[in-house]
């Protein structure tokens, strides 16, 4: 039962192409450089940042995803830097899919007051995904045994990306767009349409995402953050659930982080538009030293999948060089974003 549903889910639909296609994260406040490139350079460092997400754990075939990203100024000794760069690169596999993938990434920042401390920031990325289906592996239900989408097998194929993304941030918000990848490929390049059916492809991912700090006191700070998520293909009229994600925060003593996030998604392919609970999760982050952070979080789902797993697992690791201090606008233990 547990590998039919995955076939159906993943499947069935068209290999994804009505669902989200790029891998998600809970802890997407501290992993911004992999769905926006104009974040480059916003902890004025060199950083290195490292994701793990498990999804849906015990259920076969569940997403794994991982991800490394590095990035800085382009002048880590200058107070401020107009230039920033970075690199990415990721593995994510669900069921018998897997693709992986490296962007290069440009941002261009231009200070917004005489003290660097609001900066608007514009970023470029370029790269290319490694898709692989092992559709041949799957034992189909009679019917579909014949069925060429679901028994040929993908191997390798290149699929070179370009995206684009625009930041705001200061020391107490921050404000963000992005649209990873623009070039909707084909997975197979060798699918063509027939009966009105579209092939499976990438489709264009939009993210909207935003946070402020407010300060409690010396000792404690709240912080909340979202993050909306949205596919659509006008040409196609393909489009998946508008999914948002609700952070609250609160910092405490400028070391740690204890949070709570809601996802909910929205049908947009109905008439009905009321938001759909998704996930609840919880999220603890600390800073170790003034370069060393690491944090966890955990997601219990609140749709029918809830019976078919025990729930998804994030770890995050993260190293600024000791630039980072030195760049601080105001001296602090923990960079609020």
């Amino acid at each position: 039962m547990k590998k039919l549903l995955i076939i159906c889910l993943l499947v069935l639909p068209g290999i994804t192409s009505l669902a989200q296609q790029d891998p998600q994260f809970t802890m997407y406040m501290f992993n911004q450089q992999m769905i926006n490139p104009a974040y480059v350079g916003a902890r004025n460092a060199l950083s290195i940042n490292g994701l793990y997400r498990n999804q849906w754990v015990s259920m076969p075939g569940a997403p794994e995803t991982f991800n490394i990203g590095v990035h800085t100024p382009g002048d880590v000794n200058a107070d401020f830097s107009r230039a920033a760069f970075g690199a990415v690169i990721f593995n994510d596999r669900i069921s018998v899919f897997n693709q992986t993938g490296a962007y290069f990434q440009y941002a261009y920042r231009i200070p917004m007051d005489d003290q660097n401390r609001t900066i608007m920031s514009f970023g470029l990325q370029a790269g290319f995904v490694n898709f692989t289906a092992n559709l041949s592996e799957l034992n189909p239900r009679d019917g579909f045994t014949s069925d060429l989408s679901i028994s040929q097998d993908i191997r390798n194929a290149f699929l070179p990306q370009f995206g684009f993304g625009a930041y705001l941030m200061s020391d107490k918000y921050y404000a963000g767009f992005s649209i990873p990848h623009l070039i909707q490929n084909k997975y197979d390049r060798e699918a063509v349409t027939t009966n009105n059916q579209e092939v499976a492809r990438q489709l264009r991912h939009y993210f909207l995402m935003g946070g402020y700090v407010f300060d409690l006191g010396t000792n404690f700070k709240l912080r909340p953050q979202m993050i909306a998520k949205y596919v659509f293909n006008s040409g196609k009229n393909i489009r998946s659930p508008l999914s948002m994600d609700y952070n609250l925060s609160l910092i405490v003593m400028d070391r740690f982080n204890i949070g709570a996030s809601f996802r909910t998604n929205t049908n947009a392919l109905s008439s009905d538009l009321t938001s759909r609970s998704d996930a609840v999760s919880i999220i603890l982050e600390t800073q170790v030293t003034k370069n060393l952070r690491m944090g966890y979080a955990y997601d219990y789902n609140l749709s029918e999948l809830s019976a078919y797993n025990d729930g998804t697992h994030e770890i995050m690791i993260g190293y600024d060089f000791s630039q980072a201090i030195k760049a601080f606008a105001t001296p602090r233990f923990i960079r609020y974003f």
